[in-house]
């Protein structure tokens, strides 16, 4: 597992995330994605970064992308809105503020722990915080 910054896209299992929705061209993992957070009782950190990207994803989509949201391959981000626009509900809307608040809890949650010891947590917490307040 690899990081090069506390973004929602710099780690592995963010770009996996995307990599993944962009080859299947599916909703359905960026779904499968948010529902491992909230599912599991130990969350662990790769969990936690595919969901935030997974939601990053979503909100691009619903809301507006971020500025750092990273190029896509197999398509342009009007395209991206076009093509699964219809598929963010309040439904999943509210699924993704569930796992949310799981994403950031401070018990169960490897993430939260091992950004905590290094002193990282509150700026990770920011970029959390931002997506939150984009999307919700």
């Amino acid at each position: 597992m690899g990081y090069w910054g506390l973004g929602i896209f710099e780690n592995d299992d963010a770009v996996d995330l995307l990599t993944e929705f962009e080859e299947q061209n599916s909703f359905s993992v960026l779904i499968n994605a948010v529902e491992q957070v909230i599912t599991d009782d130990q969350v662990e950190v790769e969990d936690v970064n595919a969901a935030a990207a997974a939601i990053e994803i979503i909100a691009a989509i619903y809301e507006s992308k971020s500025d750092n949201f990273p190029e896509l391959e197999s398509m342009t981000y009007e395209q991206l809105v076009s093509n699964f626009n219809n598929e963010v509900t309040s439904t999943i809307l509210s699924l993704c503020e569930d796992a949310m608040s799981i994403i950031t809890r401070m018990e169960d949650n490897m993430q939260v722990e091992i950004l905590d010891n290094q002193g990282l947590l509150e700026e990770w917490l920011d970029v959390i915080d931002e997506l939150s307040e984009r999307l919700f």
